[in-house]
């Protein structure tokens, strides 16, 4: 596909040939880069599995070659260990051994690091301190120490998933990692390996039988029948022809796992329909859009990614269940990986409300048909503020003193943690990359901590979060101080499709604007909400304006 970035790894007309002359793999050629989320698709018995395992040489090629970039062609058992050193494995049964604790299996992923004899001695500390924060990003740190058989099924592939992470990979390979799972817990699990490898930039190579977690996560999806690639492409060009293709393909006579059922017929509304036009129906359904629907059964929700994912949806669980009761529908809470996936899954109707930054929310508006209808309200007002923050021993007294050292922001799509900082600045007198290097590091928490650390010098977030962090010991007040501060900033938006019907919206605006729950509105920092319109919002256009930077290119 033209305009992907140099490969990572790169398959070149890969075959399989197993011992029994059945060949699982068909001239493959593949190519993955850093940083993207390939799924891999196809019914049982495509070659799935086959293709993943072979990007790590735990399938060795009969035909064709493995490239790896700075090992060029994969040859021989010491190139084969420095693939699989940077390459993350997360299995379908996890690999897991029962009677050790999270801890000492996560370890594991460090065994490839050391020499066979230093792997008979304790684990390093610096390793510990990897496999601990590895946990933690999986949302188990506070249960390190127990045995994994006390895990349930979904935690244990959390802790597979830190496993691989400790590996410090460039590279993650998955096989069906949510195939044993319940489909909330699918859901959970998939999206903490997206936003992982998103945050972290490692490439990942899923496979799936799911065509619906397909179209949420993948960057590009590469489809197989009877070993052959028979489709390679964006979540929006699979139609359902292309399904039809991928998997009548594969068929050969028994139908695909995922559309098993055990009679010849199925009953649908009283009438007999044969298994391969049950096939056909379950596909169609499939490339269906109940979210363009003006009035859909389920609504899902997006917060912001400015946080850990698992955080943020355990403290919004008292949102979801007021929703529920307040709309009477089913609502899913979505965490998506940054601020430009949010505004995609909004461009392609993936998600009916959001809770966006405010530029995050101005670029969605130029690319969807969606509506802010609510702010949050801090300190009785609709705005917030942003703040620069330095190292508390830091030898800058002024935003003067930044001059020719390194700036950290967070989303290049943030409000607070990049565009009207920055603006603050260049009215000062300092024009990003030209008076100092400005670095964006994803998050607010990721800028404040690197402050505090002394990786960088200074770096702008939200104030509330700023706060919040302090006061939950996440950051250390000790070892930083304001700076800076913007003036207001018109608070984070609630926005909502604009496809959803009057008496839809007009009840969601209400839920919203009643909100009074501490507990709900503590997870939006907020005391309540706030009516506000797209106008509320032309300021950060107009700011955008002064920095003569072009919005689209934020993405």
């Amino acid at each position: 596909m033209p305009g992907r970035p140099a490969p990572l790894l790169r398959l070149r007309s890969a075959s399989v040939i197993y011992p029994n002359g059945r060949r699982a793999l068909k001239h493959a050629e593949l190519e993955v880069a850093a940083g993207e989320f390939v799924v891999l698709l196809g019914p049982s018995g495509a070659g799935k599995s086959t293709l993943l395992r072979s990007l790590n040489g735990l399938v060795p090629l009969s035909e064709g070659t493995l490239e790896a970039e700075g090992l060029g062609v994969v040859r021989g058992a010491t190139a084969m260990r420095a693939l699989r050193k940077r390459t993350g494995m997360v299995f379908q049964q996890h690999q897991l051994i029962g009677r050790l604790s999270a801890l000492a299996n996560v370890l594991t992923g460090r065994l490839g690091h050391h020499s066979a004899l230093r792997s008979l001695l304790p684990a390093p500390r610096a390793d510990k301190l990897l496999a601990l924060h590895a946990l933690e990003r999986v949302g188990l740190l506070d249960r390190a120490l127990n045995r994994v058989d006390q895990f349930s099924v979904g935690e244990q592939q959390r802790i597979g998933v830190a496993r691989a992470l400790a590996q410090q990979p460039r590279l993650m390979l998955a096989d069906e990692p949510v195939a044993s799972l319940d489909p909330a817990t699918a859901v959970h699990v998939l999206a903490l390996i997206h936003s992982i490898c998103k945050a972290d930039g490692i490439a990942a190579v899923v496979s799936l039988h799911q065509v619906s977690l397909a179209r949420r996560f993948a960057d590009r999806m590469v489809a197989l029948a009877s070993g052959a690639l028979v489709f390679e492409g964006r979540p929006d060009e699979l139609d359902a022809a292309t399904l039809t293709k991928i998997y009548g393909a594969g068929l050969n006579g028994h139908e695909p796992e995922e559309f098993h059922e055990p009679e010849a017929f199925q009953e649908t509304g009283g009438i007999a329909v044969r298994r391969r036009d049950f096939l056909g129906l379950i596909v169609a359904l499939a490339v269906a859009a109940p979210a363009e629907a003006a009035d859909p059964p389920k609504l899902r929700v997006a917060l912001l990614p400015d946080e850990n994912a698992a955080t943020i949806i355990q403290n919004a669980q008292p949102l979801k269940a007021y929703l529920e009761k307040a709309l009477g529908k089913d609502i899913e809470l979505v965490v998506t990986t940054d601020y430009s996936s949010m505004i995609e899954a909004m461009r392609f109707n993936r998600i009916e409300i959001a809770y966006f930054g405010p530029l995050s929310y101005v670029l969605a508006k130029s690319k969807s048909e969606i509506e802010a209808f609510a702010a949050g309200v801090s300190k009785g007002r609709p705005t917030y503020t942003s703040v620069v923050i330095v190292g508390a021993g830091a030898d800058v007294k002024s935003i003067a003193d930044l001059k020719g050292k390194t700036v950290a922001y967070g989303d290049q799509a943030s409000t607070s943690s990049h565009l009207v900082p920055r603006a603050m600045l260049q009215d000062k007198g300092l024009v990003a990359d030209q008076d100092y290097k400005a670095v964006y590091l994803g998050q607010h928490d990721a800028v404040a901590r690197a402050v505090e650390s002394g990786k960088v010098p200074a770096g702008a977030l939200s104030r509330p979060i700023f706060e919040s962090l302090l006061k939950t010991g996440k950051v250390d007040g000790a070892k930083v101080r304001i700076l800076a501060e913007t003036d207001p900033i018109p608070n984070y938006p609630m926005a909502m499709q604009s496809s959803l019907s009057p008496e839809l919206k007009s009840a969601i605006r209400k839920a919203f604007l009643d909100l009074k729950d501490p507990a709900i509105l503590k997870s939006f920092r907020a005391e309540g909400f706030a009516p506000m319109t797209d106008a509320d919002y032309d300021v950060l256009r107009v700011t955008a304006k002064v920095l003569n930077l072009d919005l689209a290119k934020l993405q």
